[in-house]
């Protein structure tokens, strides 16, 4: 379902968001850990906003004992998380993704989150936008990286193109 946009040097692509959310119950963070670990191919972020990255999988640390698991892929998003250790929830048919891509994207961003620029590179920033709350990551000056609400997907990329 990709929908490219180019205005005024701004491109924007939306796609699906494989998405799975993991909370462990807080019994056994270590076998949460190896659990994890095992299924990713590394350890888990530690810290909330931390994204890790493994084998086309992107791991973000989004609250204490809470992570989503996000893929282009959806068959590379893990699951199978033992209810022993915790709880699993599919979030991908309800997410959308998008990828912006503008020189000018420090300037998108002044006019739409309220974040700090430097606390968003290579790192989950949470915030809302035109009201409704977002997921952003930057991987460089020009690249950053929305997801959203997939009932306000058309309206928060509305928005950015507005900005």
């Amino acid at each position: 379902m990709a929908d490219p946009t180019a205005i005024q040097g701004i491109t924007m692509t939306r796609s699906r968001c494989p998405l799975v959310q993991w909370q462990a119950w807080g019994d056994d963070d270590d076998g949460f850990a190896r659990f994890a670990a095992g299924r990713l191919g590394t350890s888990l972020p530690a810290e909330v906003g931390q994204i890790v990255k493994s084998d086309g999988v992107t791991a973000v640390k989004i609250a204490p004992r809470r992570f989503w698991l996000m893929a282009s892929d959806p068959d590379a998003v893990p699951r199978g998380l033992p209810g022993t250790l915790g709880a699993e929830l599919d979030l991908g048919e309800g997410r959308e993704r998008i990828d912006i891509r503008t020189p000018a994207l420090r300037d998108v961003l002044a006019q739409c989150l309220a974040v700090d620029w430097d606390r968003t590179q290579d790192r989950a920033v949470f915030a809302p936008l035109h009201r409704v709350p977002v997921m952003f990551t930057r991987g460089s000056t020009e690249h950053g990286t929305f997801v959203v609400p997939r009932t306000f997907a058309q309206s928060i990329a509305d928005w950015l193109e507005d900005c």
